[in-house]
């Protein structure tokens, strides 16, 4: 799979996991603006994606000179 794939793949899986789907309905509820909704739901299933991606690359290396 390549890279913007598998980026992709988790990001949805983000988006439509009970969490995201729970956080969605409590955000829709409070604003009533399904573009608010859609778009803050979004942001943060792809800051959570690149963070966990981040620390994983952190994690692992490579590292020079080690």
């Amino acid at each position: 799979m390549s890279d913007e794939r598998s980026l992709a793949v988790e990001i949805y899986d983000e988006i439509i996991a009970a969490h995201s789907v729970a956080e969605a309905r409590l955000t829709w509820a409070e604003s009533e603006d399904m573009r608010y909704t859609l778009a803050h739901v979004a942001w943060d299933a792809i800051s959570t994606v690149l963070a966990r991606r981040q620390r994983e690359a952190a994690r692992t290396g490579p590292w020079d000179g080690a």
